[in-house]
């Protein structure tokens, strides 16, 4: 705690060590010492200093935005009349304990993106401040996570810029728009996970992402493609820096509503025509269905998967069953304690079925030594993609050593 200059600021700040060495002082208990006394909120804005700010787009669209080939984990649905900006998972965000620096996610509505973000860094700084507890004062904001940007024009991409998060995802990207974003791209010097999500039909292969490939900023670590509108039968991934460890999202046998999901291909294709990636991407993520019949066994399917990513330690898994099929039609489990058996880590981040096929598939997979997400159990570990902000990539090596927070 700094030092104050009046006696009555002084005692508090004492109490507050006292109360700290005690027990942990969570936000909502700053926040209730300062509505006590003035003293109160004079010590909280000393403590409180800086937050970083994870940014999420909010749709007012149909459920049908959800249901794509890979799950937007980051997408919930807007509240229609609520605030552009507002904090989400509010009773989170109050447990965490109260320090010198916060972390906060941040919803905004999407259809106000130019609003938001079409002024200046300082513009959204001042509005994610008023998001914010009035009890913090002029808080040092820091953007450490924007998804997903819809409106890639030059007034929001300057202050993409100019804030500099270290994950950066865009939406419903153009072939138009690829010469703007890239520059964009090329002055994110922060970023270590770039995401590109529901492009527009007329990226149509992915031969369209060559600049984006060779403009790649040196420390970008992971690149996850989410519903595109094309598969990754000519993906050049040759063209992956060294520094780029992490890829996805590969859609294999996946329908929506009894039609093939978008980017979604067939293993047999997936054999024969997805390219070998370097052996530098060790995290793949892939979305796996039941469009049609796995027609190959578990093992074959594993060998594929080490073949095509030599270089392959963490495979993630989201995995979906539409309500007539059963475990039994599909190779998930097999498919994963092979590639445990051969020393690839396996993290289930979602399971799309019927209740009874949940309880089933997850038993069967924390069984056969996967990692499994539950986030309504308290107590399980949380299992995220590597686009996510809470990421850890400290249990990837690259030549034996872990890659700590400070290399990303």
């Amino acid at each position: 705690v700094k030092h104050f200059s009046s006696r009555s600021n002084s005692v508090v700040a004492e109490v507050w060590q006292v109360v700290a060495q005690v027990q942990v002082l969570t936000l909502a208990d700053a926040l209730c010492l300062a509505a006590v006394a003035k003293d109160g909120l004079a010590v909280v804005q000393n403590v409180v200093c800086q937050v970083k700010v994870m940014l999420f787009s909010e749709t007012t669209r149909s459920s049908l935005c959800f249901e794509g080939s890979c799950l937007d984990w980051d997408k919930v649905r807007n509240v229609p009349g609520g605030c552009p900006l507002q904090v989400r998972w509010i009773e989170e965000f109050l447990s965490q304990p109260a320090g010198e620096q916060l972390s906060a996610e941040i919803g905004f509505v999407e259809n106000l993106q130019q609003l938001i973000f079409g002024k200046n860094l300082e513009g959204l700084q001042t509005a994610l401040r008023e998001a914010l507890p009035a009890a913090f004062g002029k808080l040092e904001i820091h953007v450490e996570a924007v998804r997903n940007i819809s409106i890639p024009i030059k007034p929001v991409l300057d202050t993409i810029c100019a804030a500099q998060p270290g994950i950066v995802g865009i939406e419903g990207l153009a072939v138009g728009d690829l010469p703007t974003w890239v520059q964009c791209v090329q002055q994110l010097k922060r970023a270590r996970v770039l995401v590109h999500a529901w492009t527009n039909r007329d990226v149509d292969n992915p031969a369209h992402f060559h600049q984006l490939l060779q403009s790649l900023p040196t420390q970008v670590r992971g690149l996850d493609f989410q519903n595109l509108a094309c598969t990754f039968h000519e993906f050049p991934a040759a063209m992956l820096p060294s520094a780029c460890i992490a890829f996805g999202t590969i859609v294999l046998q996946k329908d929506m509503k009894g039609l093939s999901a978008r980017g979604s291909m067939d293993f047999a294709d997936f054999v024969g025509l997805f390219p070998r990636f370097p052996s530098h991407v060790r995290i793949v993520r892939a979305s796996l269905g039941t469009k049609g019949h796995w027609n190959f066994s578990a093992q074959a399917m594993a060998d594929v998967f080490r073949a095509k990513f030599p270089g392959l330690q963490v495979l993630q898994l989201e995995l979906s069953l539409r309500h007539s099929a059963d475990t039994n039609d599909v190779p998930f489990i097999d498919l994963a304690r092979a590639l445990i058996e051969a020393g690839v880590r396996v993290e289930v981040t979602k399971i799309r079925c019927r209740a009874a096929q949940y309880e089933f598939l997850r038993a069967a997979m924390k069984y056969g030594g996967a990692l499994v997400n539950e986030e309504e159990d308290e107590g399980d570990e949380i299992v995220y993609p590597f686009s996510h902000p809470r990421f850890d990539w400290t249990k990837v090596s690259v030549s034996g050593d872990e890659i700590g927070e400070g290399d990303m």
